[in-house]
């Protein structure tokens, strides 16, 4: 039976079976433990010792299993042990105890108890166990050590020395009790702005949420607004990503929303590895589209010609530059107002979605915009009728004693704005775009006043 090292290096030696010989590895089996291997113990940590006189250091709670911080994956020889595993099970002010494993070369296997004393973050060890080997008998060995404890008592530092049956054995092993890893969370973001189903006054807004809370190890954030037509945001509107900013992170809306909808709203951080969740859904609507504004001081906009034709072409370019439908509407009303060759004529004019009336005294006119299908404008069709009357308000098809002179169906006729003329599907070659037709209507409203003169 080989000698039996210092008792206190038991208790380390088991930490370092546990972990295996392979912690910051300085580990001789053939050369003989020096004295000062053995013998020396390491400086006591500053306020360490917990004897009398000295300055108290507490030793943190030291239960659990310690493992070797460089466990080899192959031992050369069976002189070479590592892999050190050493489990404390119980912990008293001035005492430990628990279990040790550890593995050598060769297939060789240590198992056994290890106790110990403390003193502030010095700790004394003995190990003592059984080596088993295939091909050879069961050996006893013995292990011992002073060591110390570090790392607010997640490390155990012990240089040892001992026998097998193999030989002598000493180094120094570090040992660490693995802890839980850290996990990176990131809370969701809290909406301010806008509010819980806000109107808003135009088509454009600014979204703003207080910053997500945070733990672990987060890098930079990244804010993502989520912006969609539908609670379950299967149509979106739009995705922005905003780099975090103090307190508040906000995104301007960089283009419109459309009038008279509703829209849903969400944010989520994140930081490339970890995704926080999303924040709670808000609801904004915008408002229906502004009235159209009065006729201007200047009903010719500075088109200043006697040449009819002329004017028209210079009024609809001012009123009228994109030749929409209600853009024919609006042209038609200013023509007529430069045109009515009898000042003492009331002009009234009365608009609604679709439809547009022009009163010139005893006549009328009226356009209605008729779409055969929601999702299209050139499937519809444009109904102008001239009257002798008064008109009604919008609404009504016409007034007390109005009768209808005219009617004239026209259907759109392109697959581009630019290219939008009017046609009729029962007059061959009435075709207009809608420059032309403005004049058109100021003309028929011109001859049914002529004719009502008669």
């Amino acid at each position: 039976m080989k000698k039996v090292l210092s008792g206190v290096w038991v208790v380390g030696l088991a930490t370092l079976m546990t972990t295996a010989c392979a912690f910051d590895h300085q580990t001789s089996v053939l050369v003989p433990t020096s004295a000062d291997a053995v013998n020396n113990t390491p400086p006591a940590v500053s306020g360490g010792g917990n004897s009398p006189g000295a300055g108290t250091t507490s030793t943190p709670s030291l239960v659990g299993t310690y493992v070797s911080a460089s466990a080899a994956p192959t031992l050369p020889d069976p002189k070479t042990c590592g892999n050190f595993q050493y489990q404390i099970a119980s912990q008293t002010p001035s005492s430990i105890s628990g279990t040790f494993t550890g593995q050598c070369g060769g297939g060789l296997t240590i198992s056994g108890s290890a106790s110990g004393t403390l003193n502030g973050t010095a700790v004394t060890l003995t190990a003592t166990g059984t080596a088993s080997m295939p091909g050879i008998p069961n050996c006893p060995f013995t292990l011992t050590g002073n060591g110390t404890v570090e790392d607010n008592g997640n490390t155990l530092r012990m240089p040892f020395s001992g026998e097998t049956c193999l030989g002598p054995v000493s180094g120094t092993e570090v040992m660490r009790r693995p802890q839980p890893a850290v996990v990176s969370t990131i809370s969701e973001p809290t909406p301010v702005s806008p509010g819980v189903n806000q109107h808003l006054s135009g088509v454009r807004t600014t979204f703003v949420v207080a910053n997500a809370s945070h733990s672990g190890p987060v890098g930079p954030l990244v804010y993502t607004f989520e912006v969609a037509t539908d609670e379950g945001f299967a149509n979106k509107f739009g995705i922005w990503n905003v780099p975090e900013q103090p307190n508040q992170t906000s995104l301007a809306l960089p283009q419109d929303f459309s009038y008279a909808s509703v829209y849903y709203w969400h944010v989520r951080a994140f930081d490339g590895a970890t995704t926080g969740p999303w924040s709670r859904t808000l609801a904004l609507a915008t408002g229906n589209p502004p009235a159209p504004g009065p006729p201007s001081g200047d009903p010719t906009f500075g088109c200043s010609t006697a040449n009819k034709e002329k004017l028209v072409e210079c009024i609809h370019d001012h009123v009228n530059p994109a030749r929409t439908v209600e853009g024919a509407f609006e042209v038609t009303k200013r023509v007529a107002t430069v045109n009515r060759d009898d000042v003492e004529t009331s002009l009234e004019v009365h608009r609604i979605p679709g439809r547009c009336t022009v009163q010139l005294g005893p006549v009328a006119l009226t356009l209605s915009w008729v779409r055969t299908r929601p999702d299209t404008v050139a499937t519809g069709r444009l109904m102008i009728i001239e009257w002798e009357g008064h008109i009604g308000r919008p609404g009504s098809t016409g007034g007390p004693g109005a009768v209808p002179l005219r009617e004239t169906v026209l259907r759109a006729d392109a697959t581009r704005v630019d290219d939008w003329q009017w046609r009729s599907d029962e007059v061959a070659g009435y075709a207009y775009d809608s420059n032309e037709l403005a004049a058109h209507c100021v003309d028929s409203l011109a001859y049914a006043l002529q004719d009502r003169a008669r």
